[in-house]
């Protein structure tokens, strides 16, 4: 049997710290609906290597802040293309310390209620990819320092440091 989650608000924290988890079974069971925040609620499960959040209703969330914070084992995230992000406010360190991740599809983010981006795809070193970054808003935008610290290997690595000096 399943976590009833119909009637949850707030993710916060969820598998915060799960230190020694490798994978999770019935995510795609969530019933998010309902859910304004997902704040941090994989943050620190270090030992994490995939994670597929294709089922996540995320209309009404309203900050996805350091949602992967600190998944240095994780390679994957299946369904990110699936986020509607529409009433999103916060990204920030939503990726943060994601070191291994190679690829992220990010083509359906809608940022355009988008404030704050500090660091979020920071320290995510082997970054290579990440689709859909081309498609931000950032009219709304109020800080993104550090949005892009310390991604070498990617292929946007020129257009991302255009990126950040025209919108600032």
């Amino acid at each position: 049997e399943f976590l009833n989650t119909k009637n949850v608000i707030n993710m916060a924290g969820t598998f915060r710290a799960c230190e020694n988890l490798k994978e999770i079974n019935g995510l795609n069971n969530f019933i998010t609906s309902n859910v304004l925040s997902m704040y941090g609620m994989f943050w620190n499960c270090y030992n994490l290597e995939n994670l597929d959040v294709g089922n996540f209703d995320t209309r009404k969330v309203g900050s996805f802040e350091s949602m992967f914070n600190g998944c240095k084992s994780l390679k994957e995230i299946k369904g990110l293309n699936n986020f509607t992000t529409s009433g999103a406010f916060e990204f920030s360190e939503m990726f943060y310390g994601c070191s291994n991740l190679i690829f992220l599809d990010v083509s359906n983010f809608d940022t355009r209620r988008g404030e704050v981006f500090t660091s979020m795809f920071g320290f995510c070193s082997k970054l290579k990819e990440i689709k859909g970054l081309n498609n931000f808003t950032t009219n709304n935008v109020q800080k993104f320092d550090s949005m892009f610290k310390i991604i070498t290997a990617s292929k946007h690595s020129r257009h991302i440091f255009c990126f950040t000096c025209i919108k600032t």
